[in-house]
């Protein structure tokens, strides 16, 4: 029976699930993070992820309702994992600019600097066969998401008259852009390996300096 055989079935929330429930659920995403990383979206077949991951193809549709969603369900589970790395980072408005700024930043090439956060990238950026949102679901769960919160601190130290910012939101993107600089497409294309923390800190501390250094208050 082909996936639009399938009848439509509720699918209830992950809180739902039960114990066994959640625990088939998780299996299955991690069973499809590893396959669709490894074989491609298109040549990971439902068997293929059954098998992997133990269970049913009945699980599979009452969870996720088709391979498609439990690609969403991937993604989401890896943006989620990323964005709970900053929970103890996020600046406050009595921090120090430059030592708020270093934490975000610091936290942030850690998480690119991850095999796993490399792989994702890779199979978005390769595969041909991806459903049509698939990769903004990714920027808005994920990559936007931090982009905010940079916008949101930025905003307030403007307004304490820390920094001068005219547009937060294009700065927290600069921001970005300047700590990463070419690392991360020379780590997805195989040119450089995974970086020290000592390698990290000097780049991000640099980037922050140029950074601060462009949004000095001047007289």
């Amino acid at each position: 029976m082909s996936t639009k055989d399938q009848p439509e079935l509720e699918r209830p929330s992950f809180d739902e699930l039960g114990q066994r429930g959640q625990s088939r659920y998780r299996a299955l995403v991690k069973a499809a993070s590893k396959l669709f990383t490894e074989q491609g979206y298109e040549n990971t077949t439902l068997s293929d992820l059954v098998n992997a991951a133990g269970g049913s193809r009945t699980s599979l549709y009452q969870y996720f309702g088709d391979k498609s969603g439990l690609l969403h369900a991937v993604l989401e589970e890896h943006t989620n994992e990323f964005l709970s790395k900053f929970h103890d980072v996020r600046p406050d408005r009595n921090s120090e600019p430059r030592e708020a700024l270093i934490r975000v930043g610091m936290r942030f090439l850690e998480n690119l600097n991850e095999p796993s956060t490399l792989a994702l990238v890779r199979f978005l950026i390769t595969e041909n066969a991806l459903p049509e949102d698939i990769t903004d679901t990714f920027f808005r769960q994920g990559p936007d998401v931090l982009s905010r919160r940079v916008s949101e601190y930025l905003s307030e130290l403007a307004k304490g008259g820390k920094l001068e910012i005219r547009d937060p939101d294009n700065a927290a993107v600069i921001f970005k852009n300047i700590i990463v600089g070419d690392l991360f497409i020379r780590q997805l294309i195989g040119v450089d390996g995974k970086q020290t923390q000592a390698e990290l800190q000097k780049r991000v501390e640099s980037g922050v300096d140029v950074f601060l250094n462009g949004c000095q208050v001047r007289g």
